[in-house]
């Protein structure tokens, strides 16, 4: 093996990869696209003299040109040309994901295994000989985790922000599931770091891996500042424009995928409305609807929660904003979280929030929630009636927001942590990360 200043500069950190390819429009990639692009934004201005190249798909290139500066540029490696998604290797890659598809339904799990780990190490072997080499990289940097461009002189470091599909495997396809476990068991093998957003997840890490466990480094996430500032105006304008201008209401952003529980929220929210008919709340839902769209519709109207129910979609960031500034609170009833940046973004805010008590929620929100059991709409119907009902319950709750997001990792302070295991990693030093 080659060492890496065979096909890089000398300087630790001159060019960091960054793999953007699996980056989706609008809001596809969750929580998991913004806080990446703002990881993005930090380090390019935290690392003046290090080039970041990032690596991007057909379906992201063009709305990453706001990334671009005097040490960012973008290489669209998933169309046309000679490209590596265009190459013999991308068509393998393809070609094998169809066929692992097709054999998922009657060859033994434990067959599949042992036939997928030849053609998965030639197609790493050809992904990475020529793109890594070719841009001379230091080090390649997975935000979405799976390293499908590592080369072995070529530290790596791997983003893992949850592992949901070992914990609730009914939400994913068989085919959803093969790939999320590929990509853990890959990057459990060739990064030399993986980075974790919680120590929730780092736990979950190293249960799962397998002895020896790889080296997991836990960086909170620290991107709840990124929302803009909202004037007055541009707040009455939008709660005009969605009718919510003389009612109070509650606020959950979230794509409507299975673990973020909308049915249970929506379940207490009629069941709350029933014990309290007199109180005029709404129940706001952001977010990209995705397929379940119709179905969470259609439990509004049974339920009889039309009118009282607004599906606002996937809002762009000024929007958000001013939806958290006007709400009385937020509602975050997820089964499962590796973190959970939209309470952050509340506290952040100074907005009262009510949260689910699972994974790693207690772990990120401290003392500052008033929390409920997820799997219980009496919990959280319980919850809403206490924030109505108790007064000075709200204000209270918007102090300990406040008072819990100033103490907080600033956005700086979680770049440059991730700076420091880049080096550490091109250096292959031992990095530290968040304190339990």
């Amino acid at each position: 093996m080659r060492p890496a200043s065979s096909i890089a500069p000398a300087s630790p950190l001159a060019r960091i990869v960054v793999d953007l390819t699996p980056l989706r429009p609008g809001g596809e990639n969750g929580g998991a696209k913004p806080f990446t692009l703002e990881l993005l934004r930090a380090l390019a201005a935290l690392l003046p003299e290090t080039q970041f190249v990032l690596l991007t798909g057909a379906a992201g290139h063009d709305e990453l040109a706001s990334l671009e500066s005097a040490n960012v540029n973008r290489l669209c490696i998933a169309r046309g040309g000679n490209s590596p998604a265009s190459s013999l290797a991308g068509r393998l890659v393809a070609r094998g994901h169809r066929w692992e598809a097709r054999l998922s339904s009657w060859v033994p799990s434990d067959l599949r295994r042992r036939l997928r780990l030849p053609y998965e190490a030639a197609l790493l072997a050809l992904n990475r000989k020529s793109l890594l080499r070719t841009l001379r990289a230091n080090l390649l940097f997975c935000p979405f985790t799976a390293p499908t461009y590592h080369h072995p002189a070529v530290p790596t470091v791997c983003l893992v922000h949850d592992l949901q599909f070992l914990t609730y495997p009914q939400f994913f396809s068989e085919h959803d599931r093969l790939i999320r476990h590929r990509h853990f068991r890959q990057a459990c093998s060739v990064a030399r770091l993986l980075i974790c957003p919680s120590h929730y997840v780092g736990a979950r890490i190293e249960s799962a891996a397998g002895p020896p466990p790889p080296e997991t480094l836990v960086i909170r996430h620290a991107a709840h500042q990124r929302l803009p500032v909202v004037t007055a105006s541009a707040r009455l304008a939008l709660l005009h424009r969605l009718g919510l201008q003389s009612a109070p209401f509650l606020l959950y952003p979230a794509n409507f995928w299975l673990h973020k529980n909308h049915e249970l929220l929506l379940t207490a929210f009629a069941l709350f409305r029933r014990r309290n008919p007199t109180v005029p709340a709404l129940l706001v839902l952001t977010g990209s609807p995705g397929d379940r769209d119709g179905i969470l519709r259609s439990l509004v109207q049974a339920l009889g929660l039309h009118g009282s129910v607004l599906f606002a979609g996937f809002l762009p960031d000024e929007d958000l904003a001013a939806l958290f500034d006007a709400c009385l609170a937020l509602v975050f009833p997820s089964l499962y979280e590796g973190f959970g940046m939209p309470i952050m973004e509340a506290m952040h805010r100074g907005r009262p929030v009510l949260s689910s008590d699972r994974t790693a929620l207690r772990e990120v929100g401290g003392d500052a929630p008033l929390y409920f059991d997820p799997r219980s709409p009496l919990s959280l119907a319980g919850a809403l009636e206490s924030l109505w009902s108790q007064p000075g319950l709200a204000g209270a709750l918007a102090r300990q927001s406040l008072a819990h997001a100033a103490a907080a990792p600033t956005l700086d302070q979680m770049a440059a942590r991730y700076a420091a295991a880049f080096t550490h990693a091109a250096a292959n030093l031992t990095p530290s990360g968040d304190p339990s």
